[in-house]
């Protein structure tokens, strides 16, 4: 999903600072944008700690 409707647009993106709403789209469509949001408001209460943890060591 990612390869088809977001890698294309990149370059556009890193340029513009705009995302193609098709984009956003596909990515609310897989379940990807409410990682951090709560599950009071229908996310999956992830918080952002998740985007911490690539950066960190095992």
């Amino acid at each position: 999903m990612l390869d088809a409707e977001v890698r294309p647009h990149a370059a556009d993106v890193d340029r513009t600072g705009e995302y193609p709403r098709a984009a956003i789209a596909a990515l609310g469509a897989a379940g990807l944008l409410g990682l951090t949001s709560a599950h009071e408001v229908g996310g999956a209460g992830l918080g952002l700690p998740l985007f911490d943890a690539p950066a960190v060591p095992a």
